[in-house]
């Protein structure tokens, strides 16, 4: 990584990269947002939807434990890449960053952390080097509407803390995310866990930190095999 002319983070794909080098990166692309206009354009989706919720809290996941995390799942770099819930795009973009994929997807329902997520994208689309990042696309939506773009999706992240969980104390996105995979993709999720019976093998848990306890207590990412 080196500093542009302006003072601007010009990022090169560095294996592995440290969370410093990641976290620094992201703060840069984040302040050349516009905020503004990501406010407008936001205000334009025609959906009405309470976010409110504690399903639509915002949590950023931590830098080093997804670092550690790639490190372990060691994608091939004809993979596909998709997070469940990117909010404002900084795991999808840490990922396109630091390990090469066929591309790099975020889901993400809330319109104002979609359109963040957009321009934070643009910003690093102009100011890196060309190929400097994996392809990434945001896709604005519900899960359930997007099932098709996650078909041939090989690695899938969901920071699912405050996902939805059925009455058994599952997540309750595990059959319809079950459908939509392919058998053989690998699925993580933190904090909460698949059914089972929905066709998932747990293949091992990692512990890391937590940021919304300030490293109080551990968050726990659980990986997973579709059936």
């Amino acid at each position: 990584m080196r500093k542009g002319s302006e003072g601007r983070v010009m990022w090169r794909i560095i294996e592995p990269a440290s969370a410093a080098e990641v976290c620094d990166w992201l703060a840069d692309a984040y302040e050349c947002v516009d905020y503004s206009a990501a406010l407008e354009k936001a205000q334009n989706y025609s959906e009405v939807e309470d976010f409110s919720s504690d399903e639509f809290i915002y949590g950023e996941f931590d830098t080093g434990f997804f670092l550690d995390l790639l490190e372990h799942l060691s994608p091939s770099p004809t993979a596909t890449f998709a997070d469940l819930g990117s909010g404002r795009g900084q795991i999808v973009l840490t990922a396109a960053a630091v390990r090469t994929w066929k591309r790099c997807i975020g889901v993400e329902i809330v319109p104002i952390l979609h359109e963040l997520a957009l321009g934070a994208y643009e910003v690093v689309c102009a100011i890196n080097p060309p190929r400097a990042l994996s392809e990434c696309v945001f896709l604005h939506g519900r899960m359930e509407g997007l099932l098709a773009d996650l078909a041939h999706v090989d690695v899938v992240f969901a920071y699912a803390t405050k996902f939805p969980l059925d009455e058994n104390g599952y997540l309750s996105i595990s059959r319809i995310l079950h459908s939509a995979l392919k058998e053989g993709a690998t699925v993580v999720t933190v904090n909460n866990v698949l059914d089972l019976e929905a066709g998932f093998s747990l293949e091992t848990e990692i512990t890391g930190p937590n940021p919304e306890t300030n490293g109080l207590t551990n968050s726990t990412a659980y990986i997973w095999r579709v059936c």
